[in-house]
């Protein structure tokens, strides 16, 4: 009876051992790179405006929201790089009026703004949360992808990226 009990144990405790290790070596595991899409390919809830987008070099994409504090923190690099570049605003999950009010507030970098009520827009481009900042080049293939605020350093890094 006893051996049965340390047998049942040790299997318990190799089930958890392996358990760990399989876990561990999920969170380890590097994320899924993007697979490559363009501005042709995705689902846009409402559609893009109709704007040449291959017309220019370069396309900023930015997902926003007027209730986001890092969005506040990363604005003045959005108009930044909008003296330069073409950037598009998606506000997500936010209302048409607060994210009006919020881009009359602090000045509005976007050339065009669309709304993206129910995070539709965002799946399509594999984000979850916000600020989200993507450059896309003029055959509509992402480049560059920043989650989270942009900040003064990634400026740099960005403009050397559309002028190579």
């Amino acid at each position: 009876m006893r051996v049965l009990r340390i047998i049942r144990y040790v299997l318990w405790g190799a089930v958890a051992i392996l358990g760990l290790f399989l876990g561990y070596q999920h969170f380890l595991a590097e994320p899924e790179a993007p697979k490559p899409q363009t501005l042709r390919m995705l689902q846009f809830a409402p559609p893009l405006p109709q704007i040449d987008y291959t017309a220019q070099l370069w396309t900023v994409v930015n997902f926003f929201a007027s209730w986001c504090i890092p969005c506040r923190a990363e604005h003045p690099q959005l108009v930044k790089l909008a003296q330069d570049h073409v950037v598009v605003g998606i506000a997500w999950k936010d209302q048409p009026t607060e994210a009006k009010a919020f881009l009359n507030e602090f000045g509005s970098p976007f050339v065009e703004v669309l709304h993206d009520p129910n995070g539709d827009l965002s799946r399509s481009w594999r984000i979850d949360g916000i600020p989200a900042t993507f450059i896309v080049d003029a055959q509509g293939q992402i480049r560059y992808r920043r989650l989270g605020v942009l900040l003064e350093e990634h400026l740099a890094q960005i403009n050397n990226l559309i002028v190579q």
